[in-house]
């Protein structure tokens, strides 16, 4: 009771302009409406008087008091003031401080007002137009003697942030610091060196450079900080991630080469060829894969980072990428600019299913010996891809089947005598079920090796009586059955009446 009485005592010699009962002191809420005008008015040494007597915290007088001193200059006795409502850095921040430490770094940060008596200034005045005076100057001219003058924080204040920020701030807050005043040496030397999450460097630093134009300040940065790049690679490699699922292909294969990672620098340059569809540009980005392929060769690669691949496989890479170029040139010699979506959208380095397209279309296009290597190289189904080719030959040339003779030619002694009735033969039900052209499909049943095969195609022509002749000579009841039903059919009764003639030696009706 005399430690209020002697307060309100206080209060009443000082002049203070609030009114306060001896009541009001036992009241939390009113005291602390009383200290926060305290501090409005100025008086924080009553403020601090009460906080200490009545027991109400007195964080919001030292803070209070600290940044006024900030703002004269007193960069010492502020921080003595501060150091009583700051608490050292911890992992779990509280917004309260996070706020104050806000207000004294935006304090520190904040630009001295220009003095126009100093000897600066009075010159740049001197230098104006005779006609105008330093209390005529609009608001151009009070930007253009700011500029140059004070266009940073100075060193003191620039150390005074360094101090709050270091002792009291999380590791994010000095790292913003930082980058606002364009330091990414700073910022990454430290984040490398305390090993800070890589979240971090990609939200602050990385993300930073990206929005503001400085991927090349960037660059510069880390190699100062970390020239072996043995800190930084993790966190290089997490922007390399965010930058794929961005497919900012351009930025990733950047930072991919500086970083020495040239292998998967080309399998960037081959998702860019994938992306595109103009000639010109993907022989660019496949040229640019293959010169990034050979320096991963010779030139030394990121040693603390997993490979890539295996010297086999960026070998086996090489050969599809120079595969693929010849394909794209091949591509773009037959059909120029009508290179059709379908197959400029698709390539060897896709699905299964696009290879087959690829070596397909090629042997559409009449390339047989790319085509074959396509197919080697790739290890595709032979039979299966020469039969699709040829069954679409013969659909689009149905009165020019010459083509497809000669590709027949070409597909003979690289596939069994199986796999080339099958595609003869496919060949065959093209012209008899399409095109109805007997005489045709009678040029491709002459081609099939197979005495089955053979049979079988006469009778799908309607040349039933060679088909019973050779059935005959081969002994073939499960042939002759075939002719009669097909005789049966197409109203052939003398060709019938001999198979079933034949038929009955072997028991068969």
């Amino acid at each position: 009771l005399l430690s209020h009485v002697d307060l309100l005592q206080s209060l009443v010699i000082s002049k203070c302009p609030i009114t306060v009962r001896l009541m009001d002191f036992g009241d939390a809420h009113k005291l602390r409406l009383l200290r926060d005008k305290l501090i409005r008015d100025d008086r924080v040494r009553m403020a601090l008087d009460l906080c200490t007597k009545c027991g109400i915290t007195s964080d919001p007088v030292w803070a209070s008091w600290g940044l006024s001193l900030l703002n004269m200059g007193r960069y010492s006795d502020a921080k003595e003031k501060l150091m009583h409502c700051l608490k050292e850095r911890t992992h779990s921040h509280e917004n309260a401080q996070t706020y104050l430490m806000n207000r004294v770094i935006a304090a520190l940060e904040t630009p001295s007002p220009i003095e126009l008596d100093t000897k600066e200034m009075r010159q740049k005045v001197a230098a104006l137009p005779a006609r105008r005076s330093a209390l005529s100057l609009s608001a151009e001219d009070y930007a253009s003697l700011r500029k140059g003058s004070r266009q940073s924080i100075d060193s003191v204040r620039f150390m005074q942030c360094i101090f709050y920020l270091g002792r009291y701030a999380p590791a994010e807050a000095l790292v913003c610091f930082w980058m606002r005043h364009h330091l990414i040496e700073d910022a990454c030397r430290y984040i490398f060196s305390k090993e800070l999450s890589q979240q971090l460097f990609l939200e602050h630093v990385a993300g930073h450079a990206l929005q503001h134009g400085k991927f090349r300040a960037l660059k510069q940065a880390i190699l100062k900080a970390d020239p072996t790049l043995q800190r930084s690679t993790p966190y290089l490699l997490s922007l390399c991630q965010y930058l794929s699922t961005r497919q900012a292909f351009k930025l990733l294969l950047d930072i991919q080469v500086f970083m020495k990672d040239n292998v998967r620098a080309a399998l960037t340059c081959i998702r860019q060829f994938r992306t595109v569809r103009d000639t010109v540009l993907q022989l660019k980005y496949l040229e640019a894969a293959n010169s990034n392929f050979q320096e991963s060769f010779s030139a030394p690669q990121n040693e603390f980072m997993e490979a890539a691949m295996s010297t086999s496989e960026v070998n086996h890479k090489v050969q599809l990428v120079a595969l693929q170029a010849e394909i794209t040139r091949f591509f773009y010699s037959v059909m120029k600019h009508d290179i059709p979506d379908s197959l400029s959208s698709i390539s060897i380095f896709g699905k299964p299913t696009e290879h087959a397209v690829v070596a397909e279309q090629l042997l559409v296009l009449g390339n047989f010996e790319l085509a074959f290597r396509t197919i080697q190289m790739l290890h595709l189904n032979t039979a299966a891809i020469y039969e699709s080719a040829a069954q679409r030959l013969c659909i689009r040339l149905r009165s020019s089947p010459e083509p497809v003779f000669s590709m027949l030619q070409q597909f003979k002694g690289t596939v069994s005598d199986d796999d080339w009735d099958k595609i003869v033969g496919a060949c065959v039900d093209i012209f008899v079920e399409q095109h109805q052209d007997m005489r045709t499909a009678e040029q491709f049943v002459e081609k099939l090796q197979n005495q089955h095969s053979h049979v079988v195609g006469l009778v799908k022509v309607g040349k039933l009586k060679q088909a019973y002749l050779s059935a005959v000579k081969q002994n073939r009841p499960d042939q002759m059955q075939l002719i009669r039903d097909a005789a049966e059919r197409s109203g052939a009764t003398t060709i019938a009446q001999l198979c079933s003639k034949y038929l009955v030696k072997f028991g068969l009706t």
